[in-house]
């Protein structure tokens, strides 16, 4: 196992949106364990990471704390991984290796390593992918099976039991909060709109917006973000909603995750990484002013995943020609 930590500490000037006069950054390499490439997909509240390292079409899942370091699991996959507040991980195996696939989803913790959860036992379900999972250890599933809807279909694996969601309410699952709250998406002919499905009660609130909304992710507030199709300017922009204030429509950032504060990071059309915070839109490159650093290896921050209550961000760049997995702390003055 190795460790490996490089960190550059760099700062951010203020502007008028309620950030601290002087808050600074720092920009940590998670490593490769010696492969080619690696990336961070999910932090959770404690600083504890999940992603995949890995070279050509071969990647593995990995965990990552700040004790620990890059932990490797070996458990080779397709698809990103998730983590919860107690260091869960839920991920996706291939059962038969990768030459004729069946996927499965799979619950690994550091203590007691891999357990396959398998699929729901109805004829609609052949094989699964993991979406989410919450400090509950619910974990919430995505069918692969073939068939363009069924595929689409959710489910929701605790202590062994799966239940299957209802499909007439709750399709294309994306993630599962701690209160039992599944965010996914309402389809029909003329609608596409994000869905809130109560697991506990089986009721549902669909989100009806002006045009189509894909939803990629919920915080514990059920704030969402996701992707929002402006049909008079045919043309997809990114968009944040909350029961209270309604829809704030972002031109061009597409978001990939919010926290509990209500950070969000994402990209624009240019792929460029971005952070809004307290109303405003920061360039994450710009922000940490890498090129500025005569001292400091990254190049770029190609890509940003998520972002949790400390305002942590995961993703990964690049570090000499390679793509390495970073972590981006703010340190409070």
């Amino acid at each position: 196992m190795k460790k490996m930590i490089l960190t550059a500490v760099l700062s951010l000037s203020c502007i008028a949106t309620g950030l601290t006069a002087l808050e600074t950054y720092k920009i940590q390499d998670l490593g490769t364990l010696s492969y080619q490439v690696s990336d961070a997909n999910e932090i959770n509240n404690n600083g504890e990471i999940c992603g995949q390292y890995g070279y050509n079409d071969k990647f593995y899942v990995y965990y990552w704390s700040p004790s620990l370091g890059l932990v490797p699991t070996e458990i080779q996959t397709q698809f990103f991984p998730h983590i919860n507040n107690k260091g869960q991980i839920a991920g996706t195996i291939d059962v038969n290796g990768w030459t004729f696939k069946s996927y499965h989803p799979f619950v690994w913790d550091i203590k007691s390593g891999m357990k396959d959860l398998g699929v729901p036992g109805t004829s609609n379900w052949g094989q699964a992918i993991s979406r989410s999972i919450n400090d509950e250890g619910e974990v919430l599933l995505q069918n692969l099976s073939s068939g363009k809807i069924n595929a689409l279909y959710a489910a929701v694996w605790k202590n062994g039991t799966f239940k299957e969601l209802s499909h007439s309410t709750i399709l294309l699952p994306r993630n599962i909060t701690n209160k039992s709250d599944v965010l996914g998406l309402y389809l029909d002919n003329n609608t596409a709109a994000p869905t809130i499905y109560s697991t506990n009660t089986g009721s549902s609130k669909k989100v009806i917006l002006k045009d189509w909304a894909i939803p990629t992710d919920m915080n514990e507030n059920n704030q969402i973000v996701g992707e929002y199709y402006v049909r008079s300017e045919d043309k997809w922009c990114g968009f944040l909603w909350d029961s209270k204030n309604g829809i704030v429509i972002f031109k061009d950032f597409i978001p990939t995750a919010i926290n509990n504060l209500g950070h969000i990071v994402g990209h624009n059309s240019n792929k460029v990484p971005l952070l809004y915070k307290n109303g405003a839109l920061f360039d994450i490159n710009e922000m940490l002013k890498l090129s500025k650093d005569q001292n400091n290896p990254w190049q770029s921050v190609y890509f940003v995943k998520d972002i949790n209550d400390k305002g942590q961000i995961v993703g990964y760049g690049s570090i000499g020609g390679s793509v390495h997995a970073c972590l981006i702390t703010p340190i409070l003055q």
